[in-house]
């Protein structure tokens, strides 16, 4: 009867470890949902602020990224070079920028203050 209640004390005290686990890990998964939920509508508003379009040029497409608060302005142009990475200008710096990735480039432009 000893060995029968040790063991039932056991499985309860594991199983109160387990639903204390539990709750903190949903409690954690909760926050990062509510996290990533916040960010992910931070990066939409931001998103909606530019456009990107292209147009064909002799070399590829030049992309251009249009947006502002005071209307439709051109903010910048990126292209892909023959080395495989991206090129950006913004129209208010006269220095090109080489980025790995479009998305780089696009972020790049946008986030320059002229």
């Amino acid at each position: 009867m000893a060995l029968c209640a040790r063991r039932m004390r056991s499985l309860f005290d594991n199983l109160s470890i387990f639903r204390i686990m539990t709750q903190a890990t949903l409690d954690s998964q909760a926050v990062a949902q509510i996290e990533l939920s916040a960010y992910m509508q931070q990066q939409s508003q931001e998103t909606a602020q530019y456009e990107v379009d292209s147009v064909p040029d002799v070399f590829g497409n030049l992309y251009r990224v249009w947006g502002g608060s005071c209307g439709i302005n051109l903010l910048g142009t990126f292209y892909q070079n023959l080395d495989g990475f991206w090129i950006s200008q913004t129209c208010c710096i006269s220095e090109p920028q080489q980025w790995f990735t479009s998305d780089e480039a696009v972020a790049a432009i946008v986030n320059v203050l002229c």
